[in-house]
C-alpha cells in the first residue's frame, strides 16, 4: 500500500471524539464491517454525524447567540442571527463543529457597509474575549471570529459578522431564501456577496435526487483534505459546490456503488485545475463564482486530487487479492 493507514485513522478518531462519553463515535457499520482498513476509513468518512451531536451543538450555539444579542443590544447594535455551514447541509465531519453563526446587520449603503461590518467584528471579538463561555477566541480580520467553548463538549463555532443585501426578488416577495448577505475579508480586502439560504436549499434538494451521494462525497473529500499531511486551502463549501456542479446523472447511482465514482471525481478535479474550469464554477444559486478570482485554488485542487489518487490506489491494493475492484458493490449500513 502507498501509505500507512494509522495516521488517517487517528485524525478521523480525533474529529469523532465525544468528550461527554469519553470515547470515539464510529458508526455501527464500521464496528460490524469486515472490510480492509482503507476501505473502512473511506466508507466511514462518508457517513453522516448523528443528529444527537447536532442537537447539542445547536443548544450551545443558541446560548452564544442569546448572549451576543443581549450584549449588542446594550450597545444599540441591531442584528439578526442565522446559521450556515456544513451543519446546515449535512456535510459536517466534526462531532462538535462545522457550524457558522451569522450576525447580520440591516441593509445599508455599500459605501458604509464595510466599515459597519468591520466595527461589528471588533465588537464581537471583544465581547467573546471577555466572556467565560469561551476557551479561545481568534479573529485576524479574515471574515469570521473563531471561538472554542469552555464547557464540555468543547465546540468550535465560527461567528460571521456580515450585512443583509435585499435583492429585487426579496423586495418583491419577502421570501428570505432570496435574501443575500455580504461578508468581508479585511486582510485580503475582498467583499463576497451571495445567497446563503438558496445555496443551502439547492444543495439539500440535489442530494435527495442523487440518493445522498453528493453529501457522502463531500464528506469524503473534506476528510481527505483535513487528513492530508500537506495543508490544502479549500473550504467545505467550495468542495460541496464543486461537486454540485458535476453532471447530476453521474452522481445518481446506488450508494453501494459509490466507490466507482472516485476515479470520476479525480478526473473532474483534474479538469477543474488543469484547464482552469474552477474559475467558472458557480454557486448553486448561480449568483456568484465559488472560487472567486483566487488563482491559487487550481493548485489546491490538484493537491486534493493527488490525495484522492493515493486513496484509490490503496483501495485497489486491498481489493485485488479479493478479485474485486471499485466497480463492485460495497454495502455499508
Amino acid at each position: 500500500m502507498t501509505r500507512d493507514f494509522e495516521p488517517f485513522l487517528k485524525k478521523l478518531h480525533a474529529r469523532r471524539f465525544d468528550e461527554l462519553q469519553k470515547q470515539v463515535y464510529l458508526s455501527d457499520a464500521f464496528l460490524r464491517s469486515s472490510f480492509e482498513p482503507h476501505m473502512k476509513y473511506v466508507l466511514e468518512c462518508m457517513q453522516p454525524i448523528p443528529d444527537r451531536y447536532s442537537e447539542r451543538l445547536y443548544h450551545t450555539s443558541q446560548r452564544i447567540t442569546d448572549k451576543l444579542e443581549r450584549d449588542l443590544s446594550e450597545r444599540t447594535i441591531e442584528a439578526d442571527f442565522r446559521y450556515q455551514g456544513p451543519r446546515q447541509t449535512g456535510t459536517e465531519v466534526y462531532l462538535y463543529g462545522d457550524i457558522q453563526v451569522m450576525v447580520i446587520l440591516p441593509p445599508t449603503a455599500e459605501t458604509e457597509a464595510e466599515l459597519a461590518v468591520r466595527l461589528l467584528g471588533s465588537q464581537i471579538e471583544a465581547l467573546c474575549a471577555g466572556s467565560s463561555l469561551f476557551r479561545t477566541v481568534a479573529y485576524d480580520q479574515n471574515a469570521a471570529v473563531q471561538v472554542t467553548t469552555s464547557k464540555k463538549p468543547r465546540s468550535q463555532i465560527d461567528i460571521l459578522p456580515c450585512i443583509w443585501i435585499d435583492t429585487k426578488s426579496y423586495k418583491d416577495r419577502s421570501k428570505e431564501i432570496t435574501r443575500g448577505i455580504a461578508e468581508f475579508d479585511f486582510v485580503e480586502d475582498v467583499r463576497k456577496s451571495y445567497l446563503p439560504f438558496r445555496n443551502m436549499a439547492r444543495i439539500n434538494r440535489l442530494d435527495k435526487r442523487v440518493k445522498g451521494n453528493l453529501k457522502r462525497l463531500s464528506r469524503l473529500l473534506r476528510s481527505l483534505q483535513l487528513d492530508a499531511r500537506e495543508s490544502i486551502n479549500l473550504s467545505s463549501y467550495e468542495l460541496t459546490c464543486a461537486l454540485y456542479n458535476m453532471p447530476e446523472k453521474r452522481l445518481r447511482i446506488e450508494p453501494r456503488y459509490i466507490l466507482s465514482l472516485l476515479p470520476v471525481i479525480s478526473e473532474y478535479l483534474d479538469q477543474l485545475a488543469r484547464y482552469g474550469m474552477f474559475r467558472k464554477v458557480m454557486s448553486p444559486s448561480k449568483k456568484e463564482l465559488i472560487f472567486g478570482h483566487d488563482e491559487s485554488k487550481g493548485g489546491e485542487l490538484l493537491k486534493l486530487k493527488s490525495i484522492l489518487d493515493d486513496t484509490i490506489i490503496d483501495l485497489q491494493d486491498e481489493l485485488r487479492p479479493l478479485n474485486k475492484d471499485l466497480t463492485n458493490g460495497f454495502p455499508y449500513e
